[in-house]
This record gives C-alpha cells, structure tokens and sequence, in this order.
C-alpha cells in the first residue's frame, strides 16, 4: 500500500526532486518506514472496511512548525477506489480525537487535493484550537494546522456521540516486521 501512495504522490514532484523517483529495484523509496515498526514515538495504523484495508497513517512526533508536539500526522492514504465516501474524513477525525495532545499536519503546498481534505478536517475539528501556520520554507514549505486541545471535558462530549470509525485495539500482525503491529482502524 505504500507504494500506491508513493506513486499518487509523485504526480506532484517536480523533475528536479528525484524524492520521488524509483530506484533501480523498480520500487520507490521510504526512508523512515522501519522506524514505524521499531520507534516507540512512531505509530503505524491501518485502516479496514469490511476487513479490507482501505489506507494508512503513519503517526510521529517530528514538528513542522519546530514548535514541539504530542502527536503529528506523518502521512495519510485512503485507495483510490475508497476515496469520496468520507472514509478519509472520519478516520482522521477518530485519530486525532482519540489522542488528546497538541496535533500538527503539516501539507506540502503544491499537493492540492490534500490541502482541500485537510483543511476540512481541520475545520470539524470543535475540540481543539486550530491556528494555521505558514511553513517557514527551510523545515517546512507549505501551511502546518497546529491543533491544542479545548478541555478534557469538551473532548469527551465529543468524543461519545461522534460517528464515523471504530477503533479496536486489536492488532493485526505484518508478516514482514517483528518488532510491533500496526493498529487497525476499522470504518
């Protein structure tokens, strides 16, 4: 799935940032997957229709912004063939409210689809205080929505009655990695 994403995400490169070329294998290249599997500050999840796999969100602690947070949003994926029936939406809506630190999601400017997605989360995001902030083009090149939690008393009114995802704690094992599972979310 990973390189699905990889591959929707080179439509955006330009010729110069070979970040988004295949190497000689034929595959493209992901510096930081492992680190999903072995870093105890990353957090790799899934997510399931009808126990199909439909996406992914790497989740880490790195900071666009440089401004330190709890939780960032790496990447975000949903297959093309799921895309538009809200999935997206409300899986992003479930992580980022099961987890009640300060959020970043920091998107690269030219990648527009994810700019318009994001920015509708953001803005159903009742919760927390979300401020936009321009990337300063060094760290970051593109906007970053800083998200800080309201109350533990609002989040949890709003917790309770959303709808959307499930999420089980159940783990699925990857057949290829040992050292830990990735979480399932199931829409």
């Amino acid at each position: 799935m990973l390189q699905l994403y990889l591959h929707d995400f080179s439509d955006f490169a330009t010729d110069s940032d070979a970040t988004w070329d295949v190497s000689d294998d034929g595959f493209f290249q992901y510096k930081y997957f492992d680190s999903y599997w072995i870093d105890s500050s990353r957090e790799p999840l899934l997510f399931r229709m009808d126990d199909q796999i439909v996406g992914f969100a790497p989740l880490n602690e790195w900071s666009a912004s440089g401004r330190g947070i709890g939780c960032g949003m790496g990447d975000f994926f949903i297959m093309r063939k799921y895309r538009g029936m809200g999935l997206g939406k409300r899986a992003a809506l479930e992580i980022i409210r099961d987890r009640p630190v300060n959020w970043e999601i920091a998107v690269r400017d030219y990648n527009k689809p994810a700019l318009s997605f994001w920015r509708s989360v953001v803005m159903s995001i009742d919760e927390f205080t979300v401020e936009e902030i321009a990337g300063d083009n060094k760290r970051w090149t593109g906007p970053i929505w800083h998200a800080s939690e309201v109350s533990s008393a609002v989040h949890g009114l709003f917790y309770a009655g959303m709808k959307g995802c499930n999420v089980h704690r159940e783990v699925q094992g990857n057949p290829r990695r040992t050292a830990r599972t990735a979480q399932d979310y199931r829409c």
